[in-house]
């Protein structure tokens, strides 16, 4: 699907049937450099976070809090840029 879709934001956990999240995102990313890419997981060891430290991929551990949420939602679009201009500000 993404390969057809060519997203520019995506969501997803490491831990996944078939290829893992991490799998997913570098095939992603050799198609797509720019596209951002947020693991929100409860799979939040050490080794997990420098994977995807190394594939600049934003990192939120589960469960979600609206401070977690906050730290990918501006990994997407900044604070100060894009269609949610100023948004973090009222979470």
């Amino acid at each position: 699907m993404a390969a057809d879709d060519k997203p520019d934001y995506v969501t997803m956990d490491v831990n996944m049937p078939g290829m893992s999240g991490f799998e997913t995102a570098q095939l992603m990313l050799a198609r797509d450099p720019d596209i951002r890419i947020v693991m929100l997981t409860a799979n939040i060891q050490e080794s997990s976070r420098q994977v995807a430290a190394s594939l600049r991929l934003n990192f939120v551990a589960k469960p979600v809090t609206e401070a977690s949420l906050t730290l990918a939602l501006n990994f997407y679009w900044p604070p100060n840029d894009g269609p949610y201009r100023g948004w973090s500000r009222t979470l």
